[in-house]
């Protein structure tokens, strides 16, 4: 599994000068063939190399349209949870309680064995979170049909939604700007309120 991670690090090595933000956004609507590539990756790598991923799957429906956008887009995201949940599930039992202490651990294994599929699908929309809950789920062992799913139905959802958004061009770009802001914060509020509930 973390060869994987290496694989995804490729792209950026050979082609690191582009990682400037504005830069990048700029080369991934391009029709380079390593665009669609690097996107993807750079959304796959999230764990270890944060980038705005809403900010790249709104340029996959600008440039791509909202249906392979939304692909590209679900792809990068569906394999940023994969990896986060699978390197944390392979640290074992014995790591996790030394992480987390054995009570917080159980506590974290009840909640995902309650809630973990709508807090995986939930939190694809949220930026910054997705990965530290897929870590968490990993390190829960959620089952990994629940975890599988969940971050499918929140990938497909997420990434299409911006891909749409993107590739909008008769709406005003505030407007755009505000919605896209908006999803996360309401997502973000739904998630804190199952979490205050529930854990």
């Amino acid at each position: 599994m973390a060869g994987l991670v290496g694989l995804s690090a490729i792209p950026f090595m050979a082609f690191g000068e582009r990682f400037e933000a504005g830069e990048f956004l700029a080369f991934i609507q391009s029709d380079s063939p390593w665009a669609a590539v690097l996107g993807v990756a750079a959304m796959a790598a999230d764990l270890v190399i944060p980038f705005p991923a809403q900010a790249i799957m709104t340029n996959f429906g600008m440039s791509r349209g909202w249906f392979m956008g939304g692909l590209l887009g679900s792809a990068g995201t569906f394999t940023a949870g994969f990896l986060a949940y699978w390197l944390c599930r392979l640290l074992g039992q014995r790591a996790v309680n030394f992480i987390a202490g054995e009570e917080d651990a159980a506590r974290l294994k009840s909640f995902f064995e309650r809630h973990g599929f709508w807090s995986i699908a939930v939190s694809r929309w949220i930026p910054l979170v997705p990965e530290v809950i897929s870590s968490l789920a990993g390190a829960a062992r959620m089952a990994q049909w629940r975890f599988m799913a969940g971050n499918l139905i929140g990938s497909l959802s997420v990434g299409f939604a911006y891909s749409t958004l993107g590739s909008m061009d008769s709406v005003p770009g505030y407007v755009l700007f505000a919605i896209s802001i908006a999803i996360p914060v309401l997502m973000l509020g739904i998630f804190t309120l199952v979490l205050a509930r529930s854990y």
